[in-house]
C-alpha cells in the first residue's frame, strides 16, 4: 500500500488526502459524460441515416418501379451530397441485387455504419388492404462515424479540461484551507522528535484553537514535565553516584585492608608453624634421641651381664622403648616437615612440589598422581611459595579424602613477561566429582581462597556429579619480587 506521507511533503498531504476523493469522482462523472454523448452522438448519426433512407426510399418508388436508372442514380447522388459523412448510397431490388449506386470519389477513412430501409410499392391503398409486407427494393447508406469521433474527442477534452480545473481548483482551496493544519502537524513532529532527543525547550508559532491546540498545550506542559523530571533525576543520579563512588571506596579499601590481614594472618600461622617446628625438632627429637641412645646404652649394658642372669623382661621392654622412640622420631619428622617444608627453603617451589606429589602417591596407592611443569618455575619468596604448596596439598588432600578417584594430574605453567611472571595451575581428578551449587564448601576450600587472595590470585573449582573435580589458580608476580635460583 502506498504511504502518501512519504512521498509528498506534509504540507500537500492533507491537500492530497482531500482532492483524492474529487479526481476519483471526476474521473466517474468524466466516464459517465462520455458515455452518454458518445451514445447521443451515435444515435442521432442512425436517427440522420434513417431520415434520409426514409426520404430516398419514398421517392424512388416509381423510379424502381419503373426502372429509370438514371432517376434513381439522381436522387441517391443527390442525398450523398447532403452529409460528408456518407460514403455511398445503393439501391436494391427485392432480391437485393444492386440496380444503382452512389459513392463518393475520396472515402473517408475511419469506422462506418450501414442503415438498410426497404421500398414499398407506390400504391398505399394496396399495401394497406394486403396482408403481405410488399417489398420491391433496399436503400442501403453507408457512412463514415470520423465527424462523429471527431466531436467526442473534442468533447472528452472539453471534459478533461474542465475535469482539471476542478481538481487543480479543489487542490488549491485545500492547500489555502489546510496550510495552518499542516503547519501545527509538522511543528508537533518537530516537538515529537525533540522531547525524544531529550530536548526539552519546544515552542509553537501559533497556539490555535479546538483539538489542535489542546494537542499544543499538552505537548507545552508534557516538556515542562519532563524537563523537571529530567533535572531531578539527575540530580539524584549524581548523588547516587557520588554515594556508589565513596561505597566503592569503602569497599577497596576494606578488601585491602582485608587482604593485608589474611596475607598477615597466613604470614603469622607460617610463623607460628615454624616456631612449632623449630620446637619440636629441637626439643621434642632431642628427648626422644635421648631415650633411644639410652636405650640402645641399656642394651649394650646388659649384653656384658653374665648369662645366668634373666633379664629377658628388661630386654623386651628396652625394644619396645627403642621401637616407640623409632616412631615417635618419625612422626615427628613428619610433623615438622608438614609444618614447615625443609624442602621449599632448600630447592624451591618445584622440588618441593615433586616431593609433595611423590609422598601424596605412596600415601594413596589407589590414585594415580602426575606432575607436569612447564616453563621455568623461578624461586619466589617464602611466603609466595607456601601459599601456592598449601594450595596443592589442601587440593590433593581433598582428592584423597572425598574423590575416589584413579588418576590426578598437577599442572603448573610459568609465562614469563616484561616484568612479571604468570602462574597457571589445575588439578584435576576424574573422581565422583560434586555439585558445587549444593554442597556447602568447608573450611579446605575457604582456606585455599584465602590463601590465594593474600597473593592477589584468582582461584576458581568446577566440578559437576560423576564427571570429577577441577581447580584452576591464577596470580601474576612481579619479576623484582624473586630470587633466581
Amino acid at each position: 500500500m502506498i504511504d502518501l506521507h512519504k512521498i509528498f511533503p506534509l504540507r500537500w498531504f492533507f491537500p492530497l488526502i482531500a482532492v483524492i476523493p474529487i479526481f476519483f469522482a471526476a474521473c466517474l462523472a468524466g466516464a459517465f459524460l462520455d458515455s452518454s454523448i458518445s451514445n447521443q452522438l451515435d444515435d442521432r448519426l442512425e436517427r440522420n441515416l434513417r431520415g434520409l433512407g426514409e426520404n430516398i426510399s419514398n421517392s424512388s418508388e416509381f423510379a424502381l418501379q419503373t426502372k429509370n436508372i438514371a432517376e434513381l442514380n439522381k436522387l441517391i447522388c443527390a442525398g450523398l451530397h447532403l452529409s460528408a459523412e456518407i460514403n455511398e448510397i445503393e439501391i436494391l431490388d427485392e432480391r437485393s441485387v444492386q440496380v444503382s449506386d452512389c459513392r463518393r470519389m475520396v472515402k473517408v477513412d475511419g469506422e462506418s455504419v450501414s442503415v438498410v430501409l426497404p421500398i414499398h410499392p407506390l400504391d398505399r391503398d394496396q399495401l394497406k388492404t394486403s396482408n403481405k409486407n410488399i417489398i420491391i427494393g433496399y436503400v442501403r447508406i453507408t457512412s463514415a462515424k470520423s465527424i462523429v469521433e471527431s466531436e467526442k474527442r473534442q468533447i472528452r477534452l472539453k471534459i478533461f479540461g474542465i475535469l482539471s480545473i476542478s481538481v487543480l481548483l479543489t487542490l488549491s482551496l485545500s492547500y489555502l484551507f489546510t496550510r495552518k493544519l499542516a503547519g501545527a502537524v509538522i511543528e508537533l513532529s518537530v516537538a515529537s522528535k525533540s522531547i525524544a532527543g531529550k530536548n526539552f525547550h519546544i515552542k509553537f508559532s501559533k497556539i490555535l484553537g479546538g483539538e489542535l491546540g489542546q494537542m499544543q498545550k499538552s505537548f507545552l506542559e508534557m516538556s515542562r514535565t519532563m524537563s523537571d523530571f529530567t533535572k531531578q533525576l539527575n540530580n539524584n543520579v549524581a548523588a547516587r553516584t557520588k554515594e556508589l563512588e565513596s561505597q566503592k571506596v569503602l569497599l577497596e579499601k576494606a578488601y585491602s585492608e582485608n587482604k593485608r590481614l589474611i596475607h598477615r594472618i597466613n604470614g603469622a600461622i607460617e610463623n607460628e608453624r615454624k616456631v612449632i617446628a623449630l620446637d619440636l625438632h629441637d626439643v621434642f627429637n632431642t628427648v626422644i634421641l635421648h631415650i633411644l641412645g639410652t636405650a640402645r646404652q641399656t642394651k649394650s649394658i646388659l649384653r656384658k651381664i653374665t648369662q645366668e642372669v634373666n633379664l629377658c623382661d628388661a630386654q623386651s621392654n628396652l625394644d619396645v622403648i627403642e621401637k616407640n622412640a623409632n616412631h615417635l622420631y618419625a612422626l615427628s619428622k613428619d610433623l615438622v616437615s608438614n609444618l614447615r617444608p625443609d624442602v621449599l627453603d632448600e630447592f624451591g617451589l618445584a622440588e618441593a612440589l615433586h616431593d609433595l606429589v611423590d609422598k601424596q602417591g605412596k600415601s594413596d596407592i589407589e590414585c594415580q598422581y602426575s606432575l607436569i611443569l612447564n616453563g621455568h618455575v623461578p624461586r619466589f619468596d617464602y611466603d609466595f611459595n607456601i601459599a601456592v604448596y598449601r594450595i596443592v596439598q589442601e587440593s590433593l588432600s581433598n582428592v584423597a579424602k572425598h574423590a575416589k578417584a584413579a588418576h590426578c594430574n598437577i599442572n603448573l605453567t610459568v609465562i614469563e613477561k616484561i616484568d612479571q611472571y604468570r602462574l597457571v595451575l589445575s588439578i584435576e581428578d576424574d573422581g565422583n566429582g560434586f555439585d558445587i551449587s549444593c554442597r556447602r564448601q568447608g573450611f579446605g576450600l575457604d582456606g585455599m581462597r584465602e590463601r590465594s587472595g593474600g597473593i592477589g590470585g584468582i582461584l576458581e573449582v568446577s566440578s559437576t556429579h560423576g564427571t570429577g573435580s577441577k581447580v584452576m589458580f591464577s596470580v601474576d608476580k612481579n619479576i623484582q619480587s624473586h630470587l633466581e635460583i
